[in-house]
């Protein structure tokens, strides 16, 4: 990248400034962070337009680790129970498997959802899952080795409808840590649970 390419920013630090890890996979774009002691970090960008690299930064502000790392020693672990209870009302296990306590940082919480997928499905939750954050997230707390606390999993009214009646599997994920339970949970969406569920939608009109 020649450097009579790069339009800098009044301000910025001049040393110190590295390539962050970041799990957007972009040619024409990367991440940048400068220490500025403190815990905190002058972050900025090199984006690339027409040849030319264009450099913006904030800061400084606190830089919180990965989600990678924030999630260590945390697993998604489905009860026995959960196994007799409607998809309405699903909920699963976040367990501090490790051997150190788990303190969340501000960017945690603990809004779990479902992904629906086939029954006996063994490949693991598919690359991409729709979810959304209505009104406030239930809180992390900090667990203890071994502890463990239970929240409720979130399944979309629309895969439950679209899913249909019978044998299903549900993975369950927390989108704020990128966690997702290893296996999934093996359950049957009943008419009843259609119903509550909300009424089917309209079939879609194929063009003449």
């Amino acid at each position: 990248m020649p450097l009579a390419t790069i339009t800098c920013a009044l301000f910025a630090p001049l040393l110190g400034w590295r390539v962050l890890p970041t799990s957007v996979n972009r040619e024409d774009l990367v991440v940048v962070g400068a220490p500025a002691g403190d815990d905190q970090w002058f972050l900025g960008q090199l984006t690339e337009r027409h040849g030319r690299w264009d450099f913006t930064f904030r800061g400084p502000v606190t830089r919180y680790p990965s989600k990678t790392e924030r999630r260590t020693g945390l697993e998604l672990r489905w009860p026995p129970a959960a196994e007799d209870v409607p998809v309405g009302q699903m909920f699963t296990d976040v367990i501090n498997t490790s051997a150190e306590r788990w303190i969340p940082t501000p960017l945690d919480h603990f809004h779990t959802v479902g992904v629906l997928v086939a029954a006996g499905a063994s490949a693991g939750l598919p690359g991409g899952y729709a979810f959304a954050y209505v009104g406030g997230q239930p809180n992390a707390f900090i667990l203890d080795p071994g502890e463990y606390t239970r929240v409720h999993v979130t399944v979309a009214s629309d895969l439950v409808l679209e899913a249909g009646p019978g044998r299903h599997s549900l993975y369950a994920a927390v989108p704020a840590l990128s966690m997702v339970s290893e296996h999934p949970l093996s359950l049957t969406i009943t008419e009843k649970d259609l119903k509550e569920a909300g009424p089917s939608r309209p079939p879609r009109l194929r063009p003449s």
